[in-house]
């Protein structure tokens, strides 16, 4: 399940579990706040609203709205402290609008996709639409690990994808 990320209140609680978090936690370099892996989101009125209908597939307008508003309670607190989001699955797409300077926004993807050339504009898109949302972007990449064990690796792409995401930070 994912909460109701259209209602305030979600965002309220977890800026206060944050804070009692880094109470006991004072060393603490980065908070997750990566939406769950297994879809259901919330279907109430204002969510589809937010989300522009409700389209299954992408609820990144109201997850990250959500997102800025944990991230501007803690970062009146901890303006330092980085606030990771994960750009995955049904919230891989851009929001429309920007996000606070301490949200790094982590793209989920498989870098070894880029080996078709459609796939390589696509997320060149999405990159550059993510460059003009958040300050700092990170990857979360598939391109090892089960169930791949040699690193699925093309060099000449990964070298250029790798270059992009560089050049938008």
């Amino acid at each position: 399940w994912q909460p109701c990320y259209s209602n305030p209140e979600t965002a309220r609680i977890a800026g206060e579990n944050i804070f009692e978090y880094l109470k006991e936690h004072p060393d603490t370099q980065s908070i997750s706040l990566t939406v769950n892996d297994c879809g259901n989101f919330c279907q109430c009125n204002e969510c589809k609203k937010a989300n522009k209908g409700g389209d299954a597939y992408h609820h990144s307008e109201v997850y990250f709205t959500w997102v800025k508003r944990v991230a501007e309670a803690v970062g009146k607190k901890y303006p330092d402290l980085p606030l990771v989001a994960l750009a995955y699955n049904m919230v891989y797409n851009p929001c429309s609008f920007k996000l606070p300077d301490n949200v790094v926004i982590a793209l989920c993807l498989d870098i070894y996709s880029v080996t078709d050339p459609k796939m390589m504009e696509r997320h060149k898109r999405i990159i550059a639409d993510w460059g003009s949302k958040a300050k700092k972007l990170g990857v979360w990449d598939y391109s090892w690990g089960y169930p791949y064990l040699p690193p699925r690796m093309y060099l000449k792409r990964h070298v250029e994808m790798l270059r992009y995401l560089y050049q938008h930070g």
